[in-house]
């Protein structure tokens, strides 16, 4: 890889001519040397700083062009936060593999002639006097790192003085002395910050430094330029991994980490540090991609095949049968971890055996036939079970079938509750009959189910039968009575006076239900009495008397047949009729409030309640049997509060209502 020498020039007392890397943009439009020149003043002379010229070779080419060797290669920056005009910074990034060479460039006259194409000066007047190099200059010119301490990194200075007056050589600017500062290749570290200093007291003509001059540099950092891995393919079976060892050069690049992917993680995954495991089959690509931005790569390609079965075992080997009997086959196939297990089942000869796709034999005629269990997989491994069937040959003297006589329940009577079960028992006579299977059904489905092993199910309140029927075609039977009880919800009930003279019930519905029926009782008479029957969830008990307290309760009912039968009681819930609250209004008039209201049934008189206050100080502002009352008690801009409630008297006793809510008004 070819490495440039890298040179900065600067020109002390102070002049920086400052040209750029090759590569690097500048706006392009023609500019003056007023556009390049910034002029920063010291302490005991004028220092001027030349930014960003690399214009400046169209503009002087013998002073400039790329043909001269004081033709600068860096780009200079000055802090402009800061006051101090010692502060700058190469842009640039030296690379540390190659050499690095400051060239300073000491005094002049000559510099003051320079001109552009238009005659206008470069520098003007006398500001840069003619310089005489004394010692000590060695001494004043060193390379510290980022925290100010020094560094023995220079390998040589050369100090080359010239004639004061200016004279120069080779077309380069006029100057009395070169410094020459030189840092051998792999001197500096990689992706680290310095300082090259020009140090106080360093003298140029007349005038001598009395501030340290600095240029802060970061060297480069040493990029991936190459990523090899010791495999470039890899081949592997689900469940296996690989390490993957990625070489990185050049061995002192900066930064060696790399970002590890896989271009299908269903086939293959890769770990942070390289480990490669196989997931399914099929193909994928592992990449390790340098993150020092270089954009280096390496990729090893990766192919997962399947784990193909090596043997398949079946049960048997051989096997006899008759027509129309079966036989399960189970095919076991190795290694466990196979990828695909399937199997092919095929039978040589189907007019003899036949065999499913699950391995099941059935015989059809006496011969013989192969069946097979062949891998899926493309393994070609099978297996193989020889099938002979044999004829059935009758038996002259074989013994007729001994069919059921009798069937005995271990149960003729069962009574159950709604979603409830009984297991019934069947017992076969005599002892040696030939078939003992027995058949259960029901008379009524919908009362109760009976299943094929004599478990009945009890579903709706009702009767009826089970029956167990043997099937030899014998005619034997044994018969189970069932009942089957309701089951009700439990019923919660509320009750409120709904006036004078009324009570209002309600209670939560049981689903089954068929109605309910109310009870009450009063204070005289303990006994509960039925007073209605209703399929609804409410009833309104009417022509009640005012103020006496009443019992109620209720119970679900279902008809069965021609009967009603009768869930559980609710609770007790006790309850008075009062008359019903009366719905009122206020309205303030001039001097006066008036507060109406509706007209309630059975209510005696209306009470009119006032208060200054919301919640306390109530008095009886009015009785009276009307439906309004105008209140001229009233002061202006006071605020009162109005309250209405009615009575019914009964037997010389007054049962009042409800109170209404609390009016407020303001009176006018």
């Amino acid at each position: 890889m070819m490495r440039n020498k890298r040179v900065l020039a600067i020109a002390i007392s102070l002049l920086m001519a400052i040209s750029v890397l090759p590569g690097m943009a500048f706006a392009a439009e023609e500019q003056s040397l007023e556009d390049y020149t910034g002029l920063q003043q010291g302490t005991t002379s004028t220092r001027i700083y030349m930014l960003n010229c690399g214009d400046l070779e169209e503009t002087f080419p013998a002073v400039f062009g790329d043909d001269n060797e004081y033709a600068s290669r860096w780009d200079i920056k000055t802090d402009t936060s800061k006051t101090e005009w010692f502060d700058n910074y190469i842009m640039d990034a030296p690379d540390t593999r190659a050499e690095v060479e400051f060239v300073f460039s000491i005094g002049g006259g000559g510099m003051n002639n320079l001109s552009d194409d238009e005659g206008k000066g470069f520098i003007k007047g006398a500001e840069i006097p003619d310089c005489a190099f004394k010692t000590g200059v060695a001494d004043h010119v060193k390379v510290l790192n980022a925290s100010g301490g020094s560094q023995p990194r220079i390998i040589s200075m050369i100090f080359t003085p010239h004639s004061g007056s200016g004279g120069g050589t080779g077309g380069g600017p006029s100057r009395a002395v070169d410094v020459i500062v030189k840092i051998a290749p792999n001197t500096l570290n990689a992706n680290e910050t310095y300082k090259l200093a020009l140090t106080s007291g360093l003298s140029s003509g007349r005038d001598a430094l009395d501030k340290d001059i600095y240029f802060t540099f970061t060297t480069a950092p040493i990029l991936v330029e190459e990523i090899t891995f010791g495999d470039s393919t890899a081949q592997l079976k689900p469940g296996e991994t690989k390490d993957l060892t990625a070489t990185v050069l050049p061995e002192n690049a900066t930064d060696k980490n790399m970002t590890w992917t896989s271009s299908d993680e269903s086939v293959a995954k890769v770990s942070g540090g390289g480990t490669i495991t196989a997931v399914n089959p099929g193909k994928a690509t592992i990449t390790a991609m340098a993150q020092d931005g270089s954009d280096i790569s390496a990729a090893c390609q990766v192919t997962v095949v399947p784990i193909l079965t090596e043997e398949i075992t079946l049960g048997d080997s051989t096997a006899q049968l008759k027509p129309g009997e079966t036989k399960g086959l189970t095919a076991t196939v190795l290694p466990e971890n196979a990828t695909d297990k399937n199997v092919t089942w095929t039978s040589s000869d189907e007019s003899v055996a036949k065999v499913s796709g699950s391995g099941t034999i059935t015989a059809v005629n006496p011969g013989k036939a192969t069946i097979t269990a062949t891998a899926q997989d493309g393994s070609g491994i099978s297996a193989a079970c020889e099938i002979t069937v044999n004829p059935i040959v009758e038996d002259p003297i074989a013994e007729k079938p001994i069919k059921a006589k009798k069937i005995t329940l271990n149960a003729n009577r069962v009574t159950l509750e709604e979603d409830a079960s009984y297991m019934l028992q069947a017992s076969v006579a005599p002892e040696g009959t030939t078939n003992k299977a027995i058949e259960w059904t029901t008379s009524d489905a919908k009362i109760a189910t009976v299943g094929e092993t004599g478990t009945i199910k009890a579903i709706c309140a009702g009767n009826a039968v089970i029956t167990a029927t043997a099937k030899d075609g014998s005619g034997a039977k044994a018969t189970c009575q069932v009942k089957v009880d309701p089951v009700f919800s439990k019923i919660s009930m509320k009750a409120a006076s709904t006036g004078h003279d009324s009570i209002k019930l309600s209670w939560s519905k049981d689903k089954k239900a068929d109605g309910y029926r109310v009870y009450r009782r009063t204070a005289e008479n303990k006994n509960f009495k039925a007073i209605a029957d209703t399929k609804k969830q409410g009833y309104v008990d009417k022509k009640l008397a005012t103020g006496q307290k009443y019992a109620y309760k209720v119970r679900t009912y279902r008809t069965i047949g021609n009967k009603k039968v009768y869930g559980r009681y609710s609770t007790i819930k006790s309850v008075k009729p009062i008359p019903a609250p009366v719905k009122a209004k206020v309205k303030a008039g001039k001097g006066k409030v008036t507060v109406k209201w509706n007209p309630v049934s059975g209510a005696t008189k209306y009470v009119v309640y006032k208060s200054t206050k919301k919640n306390k100080g109530y008095y009886k502002a009015k009785i009276t049997v009307k439906t309004a009352f105008t209140d001229t008690d009233v002061k202006s801009g006071k605020t009162y509060y109005y309250k209405v409630r009615n009575y019914k008297t009964m037997k010389g006793k007054k049962i009042y209502g409800k109170y209404t809510k609390a009016f407020q008004i303001k009176a006018k």
